[in-house]
């Protein structure tokens, strides 16, 4: 296995927070992650992280992967509200980078209540995250065979077919707004919808770090933006989109937004099996075609 860790990637003594889901089921398309804290444990977090004094960083892990050699990721929270010195404690987290835990220890904050878990983790650049495949978690017997290329491959998000899914065909890459979920996006700037079908100019695609790139132009632009530049990052068996971004850019040339893959934008690649899959659910739903 190619080694990852680099010690200038590593934060010391990250709090985590910790509930039962990860991280994009919990906060779906929006990323961010109100919360409501009144344990004595994530009291003290928030005191240790809040600003001036501290980042307003800690870390996300489902349950589970509150362990060494697990995963999470890194946020930042803003907007603190204190109802009490001594809490509760209001907050709003927002997604930064992904990260894995190196080592992970218990601290006592009060006598008798759960501890805070201190991690030293280290983040994961695209590079590194290209490298995990998307189902290592899940038993090796249920997956479907990998594909060789993300050409012939659908990746959806939450929405399902149609809901912005990117279709990789070999006569052409495209957004897909076919769904009528997709009426939920706004306008165009001059009132019309998107087209079902929006194509990727520009295209680039490299085999060795499975790392595709494209531009999207709009006339009329929409949301004040005329063009969106993708860089989009495969994970290593083909099965999500680990890493990249997309950027826009407005009709007077200004980069204005930054979304990141993995953090802000969550998509996988449907798998259309024998017996029905959570993608092929996930994908078929919007259509009322699932039971």
């Amino acid at each position: 296995m190619a080694r990852i860790a680099r010690r200038g990637l590593r934060l010391q003594n990250l709090p985590l927070f910790s509930l039962q889901q990860p991280w994009h089921d919990i906060t779906g398309e929006l990323g961010k992650l109100p919360l409501n804290l009144f344990e004595p444990r994530y009291v003290e977090l928030a005191r240790r992280i809040e600003p001036p004094g501290g980042s307003g960083q800690f870390g996300y892990t489902d349950v589970s992967q509150r362990r060494k050699h697990g995963h999470g990721m890194l946020t930042r929270a803003r907007h603190f509200q204190w109802s009490r010195p001594e809490g509760p404690v209001q907050l709003v987290a927002s997604g930064m980078q992904r990260f894995r835990i190196i080592s992970v220890r218990r601290e006592e904050v009060q006598d008798g209540a759960p501890p805070l878990h201190l991690a030293c983790v280290q983040l994961l650049s695209d590079r590194d995250l290209a490298r995990i495949p998307a189902d290592r978690a899940r038993d090796v017997s249920m997956q479907l065979e990998v594909p060789s290329s993300i050409f012939g491959q659908v990746y959806l998000q939450r929405g399902g077919w149609g809901f912005a899914s990117y279709h990789f065909d070999r006569d052409g890459a495209y957004i897909s707004y076919e769904s009528g979920m997709s009426n939920s996006f706004p306008a165009l700037d001059d009132g019309s919808k998107p087209p079902l079908k929006k194509y990727f100019e520009d295209t680039t695609y490299d085999h060795a770090s499975r790392t595709f790139r494209g531009r999207i132009m709009w006339n009329p632009t929409w949301q004040g933006a005329e063009r969106w530049d993708y860089e989009i990052v495969f994970s290593s068996d083909l099965g999500a989109i680990v890493g990249g971004s997309v950027r826009w850019t407005t009709q007077d040339g200004n980069k204005e937004k930054s979304s990141r893959f993995g953090v802000d934008l969550h998509y996988r690649r449907l798998k259309m099996g024998i017996e029905g899959t959570e993608e092929a659910v996930l994908a078929l739903a919007p259509f009322g075609l699932t039971s």
